[in-house]
């Protein structure tokens, strides 16, 4: 399956001066999603996370102030690339950061 997100408007201006950007960090496992949210947080940035692709798409839909989808690339059922192009589809021209993260579990299983 390949993903496009070349044809994708450009992204949402910066935010208002004075506002804090809003960050949705996505990863399927719950520690690396809190590892992310907590650097977030300690930067100043105001952040939340959800676990997994549906849950994502979810908060996107339902919070229009997220500014940046900041995804893991590898997870079970719909990857990065896959909510990346939803979430573009639901929210034209929204940044989005890739990052990949691997479980010693998961990587020990040989599933890369």
């Amino acid at each position: 399956m390949s993903y496009s997100l070349s044809a994708v408007p450009p992204a949402n201006p910066a935010p208002e001066p004075g506002r804090t950007p809003y960050i949705l960090v996505v990863d399927d496992e719950p520690f690396f999603a809190e590892v992310a949210l907590e650097m977030l947080l300690r930067a100043g940035y105001l952040a939340t996370f959800a676990l997994g692709s549906r849950a994502a798409l979810s908060a996107l839909t339902d919070n229009p102030e997220i500014d940046l989808l900041f995804t893991d690339v590898v997870m079970p059922g719909a990857d990065g690339f896959a909510l990346a192009a939803e979430a573009r589809r639901i929210r034209p021209g929204l940044p989005i950061l890739f990052r990949a993260s691997m479980s010693t579990s998961r990587a020990s299983g040989g599933r890369w």
